[in-house]
C-alpha cells in the first residue's frame, strides 16, 4: 500500500512539475579557472568561443588580458598585446580568425589579426553626428560589425569605413547572431529578431518573453531556437521557447559550480567536441562555467 501511495505521490510530482525535470537534465562540469590552477582573473568581462581552435576566449577587462582555456576548462595561455589591449568588454571573432575588441578605456573597437600578433584600433568621437559609445561588437557572417550602442540604446550595422548604415531595436541590452539573423534583447522583456541581410527590414519580428524578469543581462539562441536569458537579479538562465513562454531555469544564486553571482554572458559552443555545451560568464565570481546535457 504505501509503495502505491509512494508511485502515485511521485506521478504527481511529475505532472505538476515538467520543466523542473527538463532542467535537470544540465550538468555543471567545470570552472575556469580551476581554483587550484593558480590562474586569477581580475575582471571576466566577455568571451568568445573558436570552433577551428577549439578554445574559449575570455576578456579580463582590468588586466587587459585574453585568456584562452581549452574545452576541459584548462588554461592554456594568455595574452596582453605588451600592454595595448586596453580595458577589453566584449569579444567577437569573424570567420577568418581575426578578433574584434571593445575598448572601454579608448573608446574604440580594436581588430586583433592572431597570426600577426598585430593590433588595429578605430577609435569613436564623442563629438558629432555619428558619437557613439560601444557595449558589445558581434560579427555577423553576411552583414558583417554590429554594435550595442549605449548612448542610443541601438544596435549599429556598420560598413568596411565603421559608418553607420542601419539601426536595430531600442534600449537593447544585448544582441547575439545567430542561425543568419540578429537576436537583439530589449529592456521591455523581449527579443526581437531581424535579418540585418535584408534592407528593407529594419523592425524584425518582436517576441514577448512571459516571465517576471528581474535584471536580464545576456541573451543566447541555442541551436534548437530556443531563448536562454542571463538575469542578475534572479541569478539564473532563464529558456524560452521560439515564442517566449517560459520553459525552465538553470543555475541559482551562489559561488560555487553551477551557481551565480552576476551571470554577464552565455554562449552555446558550436563544434564537434563542444557541440551542446553552454558556458556562462560570471563577473562577480569571475569564472565561466560549463554546462552540458
Amino acid at each position: 500500500m504505501r509503495y502505491t501511495q509512494v508511485i502515485i505521490t511521485l506521478l504527481i510530482y511529475c505532472c505538476t512539475f515538467p520543466l523542473s525535470a527538463s532542467a535537470a537534465v544540465w550538468i555543471s562540469q567545470w570552472r575556469a579557472p580551476d581554483p587550484q590552477s593558480g590562474v586569477r582573473l581580475e575582471s571576466v568581462l566577455a568571451m568568445v568561443f573558436d570552433p577551428q581552435r577549439e578554445r574559449i576566449y575570455v576578456a579580463d577587462g582590468l588586466a587587459g588580458k585574453l585568456h584562452a582555456f581549452d574545452l576541459d576548462g584548462q588554461h592554456l595561455s594568455d595574452f596582453d598585446a605588451g600592454g595595448d589591449l586596453g580595458t577589453p568588454v566584449s569579444i567577437t571573432l569573424q570567420r577568418t580568425g581575426r578578433f574584434w575588441f571593445v575598448d572601454r578605456k579608448a573608446n574604440a573597437l580594436v581588430r586583433l589579426v592572431p597570426e600577426e600578433q598585430r593590433l588595429e584600433r578605430f577609435p569613436f568621437s564623442l563629438t558629432g553626428a555619428e558619437a557613439m559609445l560601444p557595449e558589445k561588437v558581434v560579427w555577423h557572417p553576411e552583414a558583417g560589425l554590429m554594435v550595442l550602442d549605449r548612448l542610443s540604446g541601438n544596435v549599429l550595422a556598420l560598413d568596411d569605413n565603421l559608418n553607420v548604415r542601419g539601426r536595430y531595436g531600442s534600449n537593447c541590452i544585448d544582441v547575439v547572431s545567430a542561425a543568419g539573423k540578429l537576436w537583439i534583447l530589449q529592456a521591455d522583456a523581449s527579443v526581437v529578431q531581424v535579418d540585418p541581410s535584408d534592407a528593407s527590414e529594419s523592425k524584425g519580428k518582436r517576441i514577448a518573453l512571459q516571465y517576471d524578469l528581474k535584471r536580464p543581462s545576456a541573451l543566447e539562441r541555442s541551436p534548437q531556437g530556443q531563448l536562454f536569458i542571463a538575469d542578475r537579479g534572479l541569478c539564473q538562465v532563464l529558456v524560452f521557447s521560439p515564442a517566449g513562454r517560459h520553459l525552465y531555469s538553470i543555475g541559482a544564486r551562489g559561488n560555487r559550480l553551477g551557481r551565480f553571482s552576476a551571470p554577464r554572458q552565455i554562449l552555446f559552443l558550436d563544434s564537434a567536441q563542444g557541440s551542446g555545451a553552454l558556458a556562462v560568464l560570471d563577473e562577480v565570481n569571475r569564472c565561466v562555467d560549463l554546462f552540458r546535457r
